[in-house]
C-alpha cells in the first residue's frame, strides 16, 4: 500500500532492501509500477497525451514548492529532519539539495539496518529495525502531521517494552525515545489556529514549528544508537528469533 503514495513507498523501499526484505521489495516494485503505468496512462489520456501531462507535472511542482506551507524554510506543518534544517537556518532548500539530504539520512540508516543483527529484533512492525525505518522516512522527505500516525506501533511497542528491541533498552534512552515520539501527537502550537491568533513570529516561531521535525529526528538518532550499541552483538549468540 505504501507503494501508492511516493512519500512513503520510495524511502520504505529503499530500506526493506537495505534490511534484506528482498521478496517484499519484489513484490512492492511489481505492484507499485502496475499502478504507476495504468494511473499515468489514465492521466495522460486525459491531458490530452504524454508532452501535456508531463508539462503539467512540472507545472504544478514548481506552483507546490511555491507555496508557503510547503517550503522547508516557512510551512509550520512540514515534519521532517529537511524541514528542520530549513526554519533554522533559514534556508528555502531547492528540491536538489533536499534530495541529497534525504538521501543521506536513508544511506545511514540503511547502514544501521545492516549491522543489526537479526536476533536482537522483531519479525514484525513491533521491532527496532521497523522504528528506523518509520523515522527515517519521516526525516528524510516532505511530511506532515497526519504521517507521524505511520509511529504508532513503535510509540505501544517502546512503552510497554515490547520484544527484544525494546525490553533491553537503556532506561535514559528510553525515556528520551519515549518523550520524542509522544511529543508531536500532543504538539498544538504549531497548528494555524494558535500560531495566527497569538501573532507568533521570529525566533519563537522557528521554535514553535520546529518542536515535530526536532522530536522525529531525536527518536531517529536514538534508534540509530541503539542498533549500533556493541552489547547488542555480544548478546546474540545467546538470544535468538523464535
Amino acid at each position: 500500500l505504501a507503494t501508492f503514495k511516493p512519500t512513503f513507498g520510495v524511502p520504505i523501499f529503499i530500506l526493506m532492501f537495505f534490511r534484506r526484505d528482498y521478496r517484499a521489495c519484489r513484490i512492492a516494485l511489481g505492484v507499485g509500477m502496475v499502478a504507476t503505468v495504468l494511473a499515468a496512462g489514465v492521466l495522460a489520456g486525459n491531458a490530452g497525451g504524454l508532452a501535456p501531462f508531463l508539462e503539467t507535472l512540472r507545472t504544478n511542482n514548481v506552483e507546490f514548492n511555491g507555496r508557503t506551507n510547503s517550503s522547508p524554510a516557512t510551512s509550520f506543518t512540514r515534519v521532517d529532519g529537511i524541514s528542520v534544517l530549513g526554519r533554522l537556518a533559514g534556508l528555502d532548500l531547492a528540491t536538489s539539495p533536499s534530495l541529497m539530504i534525504g538521501l543521506g539520512i536513508l544511506l545511514i540508516a540503511g547502514l544501521a539496518l545492516r549491522r543489526l543483527p537479526k536476533a536482537m529484533d522483531e519479525p514484525d512492525a513491533t521491532g527496532l529495525s521497523a522504528a528506523i525505518i518509520c523515522l527515517a522516512t519521516l526525516a528524510s522527505i516532505y511530511h506532515h502531521p497526519p504521517d507521524l500516525l505511520l509511529l504508532t506501533v513503535t510509540l505501544l511497542a517502546v512503552a510497554i517494552g515490547y520484544g527484544n528491541s525494546w525490553s533491553r533498552m537503556p532506561g535514559l534512552s528510553r525515556v528520551i525515545l519515549l518523550a520524542s515520539l509522544t511529543l508531536p501527537g500532543v504538539n498544538y502550537l504549531a497548528t494555524a489556529s494558535v500560531i495566527g491568533h497569538f501573532q507568533i513570529d521570529g525566533a519563537a516561531w522557528t521554535a514553535i514549528t520546529s518542536i515535530n521535525g526536532i522530536s522525529v529526528v531525536v527518536a531517529f538518532v536514538t534508534c540509530l544508537r541503539l542498533a549500533m550499541l556493541p552489547d547488542r552483538h555480544v548478546a546474540v549468540s545467546t538470544t535468538s528469533r523464535p
